[in-house]
């Protein structure tokens, strides 16, 4: 008795074949699913980007970054000055983007509810009566200058590693 590959496939349940197309379709389904859900989240992180001003929405390009025709032309490299230690680029409200360094930070006790200060790696709880002299000196400059709401002429050292929060 001769049997060939129609016999062979004869034998294999038919229930078994319908798993194996549903399980492919499946599969292509949940692919394009996944790179149309991709390309949403490429598309979302675009668009705050542009809102959040990091990114020239004439170019597609990141807003902070030299014009690539400047930079090959023969002579012409522009001086980028660097950024000093500790500071960060923020969007004002107004929509000004400004470097700022972060002079105190203020944090709540989540025990008792009491305020705590701190300005480089020196943290106390407000107010800082325990606090050493150059803290409470710059805690209280900086407290002046918030409640009168005129901008210190004062220079502020950069930030130092030491200074810089963790």
């Amino acid at each position: 008795m001769e049997s060939g590959f129609g016999d062979f496939l004869r034998q294999i349940p038919v229930p078994l074949i319908g798993m194996f197309c549903v399980s492919a379709l499946l599969l292509v389904v949940v692919g394009g699913y996944i790179m149309w859900a991709r390309s949403q989240r490429r598309q979302t992180a675009l668009a705050n980007a542009i809102n959040a001003g990091g990114i020239n929405p004439s170019t597609m390009e990141p807003a902070d970054m030299p014009d690539l025709d400047s930079l090959t032309s023969p002579g012409s490299i522009p001086a980028v000055a660097p950024r000093p230690t500790g500071t960060q680029r923020i969007k004002l409200a107004e929509g000004e983007m400004i470097d700022v360094v972060e002079v105190l930070t203020v944090l709540r006790d989540v025990a008792d509810g009491s305020l705590i200060v701190q300005i480089g790696e020196s943290a106390f709880r407000n107010p800082p009566a325990t606090a050493d002299a150059e803290f409470k000196r710059r805690f209280n400059l900086t407290m002046k200058e918030l409640v009168s709401g005129a901008r210190s002429t004062a220079t502020v050292p950069a930030v130092t590693a030491a200074d810089a929060p963790a």
